[in-house]
């Protein structure tokens, strides 16, 4: 299943605190969210994931702070990041949400999207020190 990044506040008034401490984040912190089936019971808490603008060449870390709860209405192929990732990223923020089709089993480059390297979190559930 393709990946999509979205814009996510993590800052209070902007939802519940962060899943994996409970806490609120500053937004120019690089922050991330993963859906349900990547969070992965939180297996991915205080974790860094690389994620890359295939479109500018640039990457940044982003710590995994929270969860996109696909029972509550989240996608379940979800990369919720803070605006600070976005902005390292060279992002318009005002986009909201980037995607990744798949076409005949092969990924295809869409506009501006971000690379994740997800493949990995997903399939061998190995967190990053």
């Amino acid at each position: 299943m393709p990946a999509t990044m979205t814009l996510n506040g993590f800052e209070r008034g902007e939802g519940e605190p962060a899943e994996c401490d409970g806490q609120y984040h500053n937004n120019n912190e690089m922050l991330a969210a993963l859906s349900t089936r990547w969070y992965a019971g939180g297996i991915w808490c205080q974790k860094m994931i690389s994620i890359t603008n295939t479109q500018n060449g640039r990457t940044v870390q982003a710590r995994v702070v929270d969860e996109c709860d696909s029972n509550h209405g989240c996608k379940d192929n979800i990369v919720d990041t803070s605006v600070a990732v976005w902005n390292a990223l060279g992002l318009d923020t005002n986009i909201g949400e980037l995607w990744r089709p798949k076409f005949k089993g092969k990924e295809k480059e869409g506009l501006g999207w971000m690379e994740h390297e997800l493949r990995e979190l997903y399939t061998s559930m190995k967190p990053r020190s």
